[in-house]
């Protein structure tokens, strides 16, 4: 059973990552508010949901850049004598 927990967390996961990527994909590369892009959902997002999805896809892409929940985005880059 446990086995069967990890696999559907997995898959969760995976879904949401795909739509996060599509809400980005309408939001920033087409152009859209998000109330348009909502829209485009058909009622199946709701507002709390989008903002989950956008929350979560800026923290992967922070950790796909080597960055951490801790760095603070204003903070300066460490150069490369750090």
């Amino acid at each position: 059973m446990a086995v069967a927990l990890r696999e559907r967390d997995a898959a969760v996961a995976a879904a949401e990552a795909r739509a996060a990527a599509a809400l980005a994909g309408l939001t920033e590369a087409e152009g859209l508010s998000l109330t348009e892009a909502l829209r485009w959902c058909g009622g199946l997002l709701s507002g709390t949901e989008a903002a989950r999805l956008r929350r979560a896809a800026r923290r992967t892409a922070g950790l796909e850049l080597g960055r951490d929940d801790t760095t603070s985005a204003n903070a300066p880059a460490p150069s490369a004598q750090d």
